[in-house]
């Protein structure tokens, strides 16, 4: 399994550029919302659902989601929820 993560992060970067040189060949112009933006998707009425769904699922797979997303934000630097 560690080889499998090594492998993943190492190839992620590689992977995303290849996706976005592809969607750029094909006419996309990609495009970042603005910080004010990604906050508003962020707001519990929108975030809340998608968060309940995978804590679900990890759940079923006996995967503790609720702790591995504090671990990741802590990581970030960014408050408990």
């Amino acid at each position: 399994m560690a080889q499998l993560e090594k492998d993943a992060y190492g190839q992620y970067n590689a992977f995303v550029q290849a996706a976005l040189d592809n969607m750029k060949k094909n006419g996309v112009v990609p495009w970042s919302a603005p910080k004010e933006e990604r906050a508003k998707l962020n707001q519990p009425q929108y975030a809340k659902a998608a968060f309940d769904s995978w804590y679900a699922r990890a759940k079923e797979v006996g995967f503790d989601g609720p702790a591995y997303v504090a671990k990741v934000r802590a990581a970030l630097g960014k408050p408990a929820q």
